[in-house]
């Protein structure tokens, strides 16, 4: 029974652990910048350090951080006293006061108050901080003492020693939970809306089970109680469950995201990283290294940890390596990406409005069908046995609702009225419904309430639809992105490539500027064939491909000279672009200009203000675009160049 127990406590410790540490984590990663959000994780994480203490004192006794995590308890009463009445909507007010709220107190009291009611309304919260660090100044909840005995597990309440000032800690339990038990009392009296008092009695359960369970290990440790601390742990540890998924709802709700997909997620990810680690451990126990109850306090908290700070962490680095615009590309696509695969289908839609018809209005069974090109096809079902069956487009066309059987057309079976769904001018779908439970006729009401819902079913799927179009638009778009993503770094990858082959120059000792300087000079002599030929440029081996067959004549330098003018003439020609030559009456566009200037220039030898006059451009734009024809006739040279060198390697 020992066994049992301590196994059990032990259990729900640790799990209570990784819950309020998951929540905590969860809240902050996902709205970081609400007040609400930070003072929800401080509260789960005290919580967290209080089942840290419970874990090391059943599993540890002896462990020294005990004596640091005992006040984490107080602290957390502190936070969630405050938490407590920042939660009901409508409480908050703008600016810095939004952290000091007012206690909500009936209104004879408050006009008992009179004008310094608001004063004195604001003061339980500072009032809280400053008397939970007088307790822990005074010792009430000790850390220079270890106040348990060191030979076994804190398993019971007897093998916790209280303090002496113990007391005014339940007393600051008690005091606390009377006066947030009167603020959200008020706000539920308060409150109109049923979402929102549904709010306040979850608050208000939260809050009952915090004290019950506090009160029962605080009594118990005060009276040296020989009963088990699990009562008290499981209650404290589901009011704070309560309060975090309150929270965490609160802020998904603001944020549109969808909690319950999600938790679930984060759950099955964590349990199973948490499953892995654990083997992972186990193996090595086998091994001969030690593993103990520790061993899995720190797993899980390291998989908690670990997995929720992933995203964050993640966006930090991305600070590092990535410039802004694609900083915020990347986080916009993830939590795209996170927050569309979390959200529910449009059958499960349906279904949850179905099924709310069903209960609401007491009918046996009924389904939803949507249109699919020439016929309906059932996509809800509330206990009838249609889902996935077609139906031709007679069978469910109709204006308005009717009731079924309807003569001359094959009618589903077991419907008892069709309420057609329509979007705009076109029926989009149908609602049909079975008998009610009391065998009674759908009332008029009844009709208007259909109708209604009809008219909601439109909308949801009209915006379900889109959505789904948007999704495969942005999956498209992200798609194009990639592929010109990644062809853009290939191109670039293979123009670095190209730039590191073609850095070495086709002349020795003379840089790509130099060879740029030669290619001038010899533009400028293009018909000096002699000069050409004891010219730099003759080493090509380009120049070779120009020289006269062998048939018993000499090459002279001259013979290479006029190769060399060859050459250089057909790299102008590179420049040509393609078609027509532009006439002597009209004016050349600019993908002629380059070829113009260095072809009448060099090759034809008329003046530059002949050309400048036939391209109407000044003399500036003139040598500018000489300097970028001569640079990209140094271009092709040098790749034919390299074709040349490699034609005669092989």
């Amino acid at each position: 029974m020992f066994y049992l127990v301590f196994w059990l406590t032990t259990i729900v410790n640790v799990l209570c652990l990784a819950i309020a540490l998951c929540l905590g984590l969860y809240v902050v990663t996902r709205t970081p910048r609400d007040w609400e959000t930070w003072l929800a994780a401080l509260t789960l994480w005290a919580l967290a350090g209080f089942y840290l203490y419970n874990s090391l004192a059943l599993t540890v006794p002896e462990n020294r951080a005990l004596l640091w995590l005992r006040p984490s308890i107080v602290l957390a009463l502190a936070f969630g006293f405050h938490l407590s009445l920042l939660l009901p909507g409508g409480q908050r007010e703008p600016g810095f006061r939004s952290l000091v709220p007012p206690l909500l107190v009936p209104a004879w009291l408050d006009r008992r108050l009179g004008t310094a009611g608001p004063v004195i309304r604001q003061l339980p919260v500072p009032f809280s901080y400053v008397m939970a660090c007088i307790l822990i100044i005074l010792g009430a909840v000790p850390i220079s003492e270890p106040t348990q005995p060191m030979d076994g597990p804190a398993l019971y309440l007897s093998d916790r020693a209280p303090s002496y000032l113990y007391p005014l800690v339940i007393v600051y339990l008690v005091f606390l939970f009377a006066l947030a038990f009167l603020h959200l009392w008020q706000g539920w009296r308060r409150e109109i809306r049923r979402s929102g008092r549904r709010q306040y009695v979850a608050l208000m359960a939260a809050l009952v089970l915090t004290v019950c369970g506090g009160a029962y290990l605080g009594l118990g440790v005060w009276l040296q109680a020989d009963l088990p601390t699990l009562p008290g742990d499981v209650a404290v540890g589901v009011a704070a469950i309560v309060l975090g998924y309150r929270v965490a709802r609160y802020n998904s709700s603001k944020e549109g995201l969808v909690l319950r997909r999600e938790l679930l997620y984060i759950s099955l990810v964590i349990g199973l990283f948490t499953i892995g680690y654990i083997v992972f451990a186990e193996l090595l126990y086998h091994g001969g290294h030690v593993f103990s109850a520790l061993t899995l306090i720190l797993i899980v908290i390291v998989g908690v940890t670990s997995l929720m700070l992933y995203d964050g962490m993640r966006s930090a680095l991305d600070r590092l390596f990535y410039r802004e615009q694609f900083r915020n590309l990347r986080s916009n696509l993830r939590a795209l990406a996170r927050e569309a695969g979390m959200g529910q289908s449009l059958p499960e839609r349906l279904q949850f409005i179905l099924s709310n018809v069903c209960n609401r209005l007491h009918i046996r069974r009924g389904f939803v069908a949507l249109r699919e090109g020439n016929v309906y096809r059932c996509q809800a079902t509330e206990r009838a046995q249609c889902l996935g069956q077609t139906y031709p487009l007679a069978t469910l066309a109709t204006a308005e609702a009717v009731d079924l059987p309807r003569t001359g057309v094959q009618n589903p079976e077991g419907m008892s009225l069709l309420v057609p769904v329509y979007a705009g001018d076109d029926q989009i779908g149908a609602l049909l419904l079975g008998p009610k439970e009391s065998r009674a006729l759908y009332s008029e009401e009844d009709l208007i309430v259909l109708e209604d819902v009809a008219d909601q079913l439109g909308s949801l799927i009209l915006v379900a639809q889109r959505q789904e179009e948007h999704a495969q638009t942005i999956n498209q778009m992200v798609s194009e992105f990639r592929d010109r993503e990644h062809a853009l770094q290939r191109q670039m990858q293979q123009m670095l490539v190209e730039q590191e082959e073609g850095g070495s120059p086709v002349l020795e000792d003379v840089d790509e500027a130099g060879f740029a300087t030669l290619v001038e000079d010899a533009l400028r002599q293009l018909h000096n064939y002699t000069y050409l030929g004891e010219h730099d440029l003759a080493r090509l081996k380009v120049v070779d491909w120009y020289l006269p067959d062998g048939n018993g004549d000499f090459v002279t330098h001259i013979d290479r000279g006029k190769a060399v003018g060859k050459v250089l003439v057909e790299s102008i020609r590179k420049l040509r672009p393609a078609g027509k030559e532009p006439d002597a009456y009209s004016v050349p566009s600019r993908a002629w200009h380059q070829y113009v200037i260095l072809h009448d220039a060099y090759v034809l030898g008329d003046l530059n203000r002949n050309i400048m006059s036939k391209l109407y451009i000044s003399e500036g734009t003139f040598n500018r675009t000489r300097r970028r024809a001569v640079r990209g006739v140094a271009k092709a040279l040098h790749e034919m160049e390299k074709e040349a060198m490699l034609k005669s390697a092989q």
